[in-house]
């Protein structure tokens, strides 16, 4: 209920953000994908960066959450699913790499490590620009 309202508040948000636009008006109405992208960055504001935003933010049992891992100026600003281990030493970790049932092999090319493989639900391997904004730290 609070992701749904989070994303309803970010929804008016960009919209009256993209009606106060100081711009000399144009017949151009903005594409259906730039909106998308405006919107899931207006979200990723609002939303969580990472497993241990949610974790401080009171939960607190494992699974697959979505997490907004990237700033608002990224072109490649998006949800991403990924598996948040709540338990292990205090909890709040954002899992880059799971194995579970052996299903998918990590016998791989750079290629694949660069673009992910698998589901967060069993094994994977997170994408190489989804683990960046981790190497790089909170936004201060």
């Amino acid at each position: 209920m609070v992701l749904l309202l989070a994303f309803v508040i970010a929804l008016v948000v960009t919209l009256i953000l993209l009606l106060q636009k100081d711009e000399t008006p144009t017949n151009e109405i903005p594409s259906t994908t730039e909106l998308q992208s405006e919107l899931n960055c207006t979200i990723a504001e609002t939303l969580p960066l990472d497993c241990k935003e949610l974790y401080m933010n009171g939960i607190r049992k494992s699974g697959v959450y979505t997490i907004y891992p990237w700033e608002k100026t990224d072109p490649n600003c998006r949800p991403l699913q990924a598996y948040c281990d709540m338990e292990t030493e205090g909890g709040g970790w954002t899992a880059i790499q799971r194995r579970v049932n052996g299903e998918e092999s990590f016998n791989r090319n750079w290629t694949e490590y660069k673009l992910g493989f698998g589901t967060s639900y069993g094994d994977y391997w997170i994408d190489v620009s989804s683990v960046l904004p981790f190497w790089r730290g909170p936004k201060l």
